[in-house]
């Protein structure tokens, strides 16, 4: 019977020592498997979200460069028109009237939709070098109207003037905010 005893305990004993084994191995089995499966999202989600990056930081790119380009253009447009020398070679004032206006409207046309792409301050930095702009483009409009199809002198010294000294430090400004939205500084 003391036998009969102790087979029942060594058996009890090591049943439930394999039970417990099998038990652990199941639980291990089942993380494993639920851990791969959570890997395996995150890794899918990871994917998804670089490549949405990739593809905003591209839009990004492109709107940073040829809005650059647009508003360098529209300054040299309007620099040209308010400018106190004339080059002979240069095209009239009416032509670079023309060319400003249409510059202004590009630019406008181009940016308006895309400025969402941009952070807040960056689109107000681009607003307010615009606004210089429009407003000499403005005064020279307003001094041909009262001097009779002639800008006065004055009202071209002063619009190039602020041209000339004002916009390029808010260029410096804009260009260090794009080199940032680029990835090319800190």
């Amino acid at each position: 019977m003391d036998q009969d005893i102790l087979k029942s305990i060594a058996t009890a004993f090591l049943t439930s020592g394999a039970f417990a084994g099998l038990l652990r191995w199941w639980f291990k089995y089942d993380m494993d498997k639920k851990l791969s499966a959570f890997k395996y999202d995150l890794d899918k989600k990871l994917s998804d979200h670089r490549i949405r990056f990739e593809r905003l930081h591209k839009k990004r790119v492109d709107i940073v460069a040829e809005t650059y380009a647009r508003l360098r253009t529209l300054h040299y447009r309007v620099k040209k028109l308010v400018s106190i020398f004339e080059d002979v070679n240069d095209p009239s004032r009416n032509e670079w009237h023309k060319s400003a206006r249409e510059a202004f409207v590009e630019f406008r046309e181009y940016f308006e939709p895309r400025q969402i792409f941009l952070p807040e301050e960056t689109v107000e930095q681009i607003h307010e070098v615009h606004g210089m702009l429009r407003v000499a483009f403005v005064r020279y409009d307003l001094s041909v109207s009262e001097h009779q199809g002639s800008p006065g002198i004055a009202v071209l010294a002063q619009a190039f003037d602020n041209i000339s000294r004002k916009i390029p430090p808010l260029y410096e400004s804009l260009e260090k905010e794009f080199r940032k939205l680029l990835g090319l500084a800190d």
